[in-house]
């Protein structure tokens, strides 16, 4: 077959003893000896993934997360505004009494909302913020003034003030001539000083009330932020701190939709709405409602005597084509072996006499039965009970996700509309019927995905090129140097200081891409399957897949994980217990020294059988990346035979070198997809690999994505599906958002010909009469 790619190679993982050696050992006359034993044990030892102790998570501690907000020279704002806040306060901080402090904070904010001393006021906050550290004992103790400073600051109604100060900064900004690099300084240091303060508060502040606060913010501040980041201009990427503001934009995604676990809730919570049971737990095995209708027709086709239990699937759900499966439920489905023609014959005709069999042994298939007859006759057989339990298992494993129940819903008003029954204004937009308990908590985080989706939909394609041409200039140096590196650079920097610091920051950058491209999907899914699916489209057309493969191409993931370019004496904390020390600002050289120390012991790392030094902000970067792409990919054949031309597997290969359970299986899903495109060479050599797939990944009770049913099928329909898809997506957007649907140009399909006929023929009357 044409479409199947046979050349795709790569080299065996490790991890395994090389049998040839153990083969060649035991050919001789003598047995292995103790010596050859040991020789292939130690190098079994050797070749062994190590184990990395990374448990995936949210968000980092409150710690790591202030130490990633501040770059290396960020410390010249920690000591301007300890000496100006201690310069100016005659009392010690700590000895004040609560309401003193509430006072003070409450005048700090009113200097900053009347722009008089807003330079002061800014750097005063921005040290209290941090905790006051120089009063402070320990980390521990600056930690937990943080919490308190950021609350007061809440409750001092200081969010309000930071918002509206950090949109009057970055519009003066964009006013001002990139020429005068005078007051542009002086623009971007407030404007850090506040997002520093912005940016601490909803990281440690936290609750209902809370959230409601942040989504209460006009203009809303998750809608202004992707915007902001949307219209990004490469050109002048030195004016604004984006670093800082795609870990603000991440930092409100979590505080106004929720955390993972509020995610889970809110599932829970719309399934229940839509009528569906719980949810299954991961380890069962269930079907699709598709694989339980192929199921059935498959046995209807073959037993017609039997008559299966009445289905819980809606009749019209059978001929329903899904837009957006893959071979492993609509090929099934659509290419099913074991339905025969539906017609079945009452008294078949008499067949002709056999020809005389050709001389020699007779072929095997003469005396095979053809799956596709019917067995009709005697009609009073009793039908196997294999057959009938097997139907009662693919109805209590059936699991019809709310998904599909939305896709099916949005399609059947698609379809009124194609054929004509309903004009496009009067479909009626309605949600599934409400049949569960109301929760006013969790529906309130439904309606804010639904706000933040409407206001933003004209801004996501702008978004997530923008993001995506970042990644892009992280996996060159060369480009990674010309974003980052500007922003920091001194004269006096030396080119390994630079790189250093360059690395940092550009993975800072990838961890606050990676969690907002991962959590815009997972919530879209949640509220509605078309936005979710929009949300992938525009990331498969702006050549997100490649682009991510291209990263695991150019970091090997065994030194990504470990790279740290960490300088301990250069962290915020300790930077912050230096000054509060009285004592010097240490010098930069320790960077050059700290690089080349790192480089030197990541071999004698990879040695050890367990890991628990590693960079978890790596990790939480590449996991993302490869949560994004199967999310991309899954049940996608169209998108799926991409990858598979791009040979992904050999890249997704190296993420198993390293054991860590979420990255190495959502690695073994991506590869699953692109299994039954691949041909049978590569399947002989990656046979360890689909054996891991079937260790780690989710089976189903009809999973065939192994064996195939007819790849050819499935690939010359891959295309029509997604075009199918996108029309259903668009149809979507146009009906429910019409106002950004227009402004991404999409016009309403209503009377469209009929209307510009009419019109021309109006005018051609009124021509002739004024004539």
């Amino acid at each position: 077959m044409s479409s199947t790619i046979d050349s795709m190679q790569s080299p065996e993982p490790s991890g395994f003893i090389d049998q040839d050696e153990l083969s060649n050992s035991t050919n001789g006359q003598s047995p292995i000896g103790p010596g050859q034993i040991k020789r292939i044990a130690t190098k079994f030892q050797k070749m062994k993934a190590p184990e990395f102790r990374y448990q995936y998570k949210d968000t980092d501690s409150l710690e790591q997360e202030l130490e990633e907000w501040f770059a290396y020279s960020d410390d010249v704002y920690l000591a301007e505004s300890m000496e100006l806040f201690h310069k100016t306060l005659a009392d010690s901080w700590r000895r004040l009494s609560n309401t003193r402090k509430e006072r003070y904070v409450e005048s700090q904010i009113s200097l900053i909302n009347s722009g008089k001393s807003s330079h002061d006021a800014l750097l005063k906050l921005f040290y209290f913020a941090l905790g006051v550290f120089k009063e402070t004992t320990d980390q521990r103790d600056q930690l937990s003034v943080i919490v308190d400073s950021a609350y007061l600051i809440w409750k001092c109604k200081g969010l309000d003030c930071l918002y509206a100060t950090i949109r009057r900064l970055i519009d003066e900004i964009y006013k001002y001539d990139p020429e005068d690099s005078q007051s542009l300084s002086g623009l971007r240091k407030e404007l850090f000083l506040s997002l520093t303060v912005f940016y601490i508060v909803i990281n440690v502040a936290d609750g209902e009330d809370f959230s409601d606060d942040l989504n209460d913010l006009q203009p809303p501040a998750l809608p202004y932020f992707i915007k902001q980041i949307s219209e990004f201009r490469l050109t002048v990427a030195e004016d604004l701190p984006w670093r800082n503001i795609f870990l603000i934009t991440w930092k409100l995604i979590l505080r106004i939709l929720g955390t993972s676990a509020d995610l889970v809730s809110v599932k829970e919570y719309a399934r229940s709405q839509a009528g569906l049971p719980h949810e299954p737990k991961k380890d069962v095995i269930s079907a699709s409602p598709l694989d339980y209708q192929a199921f059935r027709q498959g046995i209807s086709s073959r037993y017609p005597a039997y008559r299966p239990p009445v289905s819980s699937v809606p009749k019209e759900f059978e001929l329903m084509l899904s837009a957006s499966s893959s071979k492993v439920d609509l090929t099934d489905y659509v290419a099913d072996p074991l339905p025969g023609s539906s017609v079945h014959i009452a008294t078949p005709a008499p067949s002709p006499p056999p020809s005389p069999p050709p001389l020699g042994k007779s072929k095997k298939s003469s005396f095979q039965t053809d799956k596709t007859v019917p067995f009709l006759y005697p009609q009073n057989l009793e039908i196997p009970a294999s057959i009938k339990e097997a139907e009662e298992i693919f109805a209590q494993k059936m699991r019809t996700s709310l998904g599909i129940l939305q896709l099916w819903e949005e399609r059947e008003e698609f379809m009124k509309e194609e054929r004509g029954w309903v004009p496009a204004s009067e479909v009626i937009i309605k949600s599934l019927e409400m049949t569960g308990t109301y929760n006013e908590k969790l529906a309130k985080k439904l309606q804010r995905i639904e706000g933040l989706y409407e206001q933003t939909l004209e801004y996501l394609q702008g978004f997530v090129v923008i993001t995506l041409k970042l990644v892009l200039s992280t996996v060159s140096l060369e480009n990674s140097e010309n974003i980052f590196i500007q922003q920091i650079r001194h004269s006096n920097d030396s080119p390994v200081k630079a790189e250093l610091e360059s690395a940092r920051e550009s993975e800072i950058m990838l961890k606050g891409i990676s969690a907002i491209l991962y959590l815009l999907l997972k919530w879209f899914k949640v509220s509605h399957i078309l936005k979710f699916e929009y949300f992938c489209q525009i990331l498969y057309d702006s050549n997100a897949l490649p682009l991510f493969l291209q990263l695991f191409n150019t970091k090997e993931i065994e030194q990504f994980v470990l790279q740290m370019p960490e300088v301990p004496e250069l962290r915020f904390f300790n930077i912050c217990r230096t000054l509060a020390d009285g004592k010097p600002l240490p010098e930069k050289d320790i960077l050059v020294m700290n690089y080349n120390r790192n480089s030197e012991n990541l071999d004698e790392i990879l040695q050890q059988p367990e890991i628990t030094e590693f960079s978890s902000r790596n990790f939480f970067v590449s996991i993302n990346f490869l949560k994004i792409m199967q999310k991309i990919c899954k049940n996608k054949a169209h998108r799926n035979l991409m990858i598979v031309q791009l040979k992904a597997s050999n890249s997704l290969r190296k993420t198993l070198r390293i054991s860590q359970y979420e990255a190495r299986l959502y690695a073994l899903k991506i590869i699953k997809g692109q299994v039954p495109y691949c041909g049978r060479k590569w399947r002989h050599v990656n046979m360890r690999v689909i054996t891991a797939i079937y260790l780690y990944c989710r089976q189903e009770l009809r999973d065939s994505w192994l064996a195939g049913v007819d790849i050819d099928a499935d690939i010359e329909d891959s295309y029509p599906r997604e075009v199918a898809l996108r029309a259903l997506i668009q149809f979507y957007n146009t009906r429910r958002y019409p106002a950004a649907a227009i402004a991404l140009g999409y016009q309403s399909s209503e009377d469209d010909f009929f209307t510009k006929e009419l019109d021309n023929l109006l005018l051609e009357d009124k021509m002739s009469y004024e004539v």
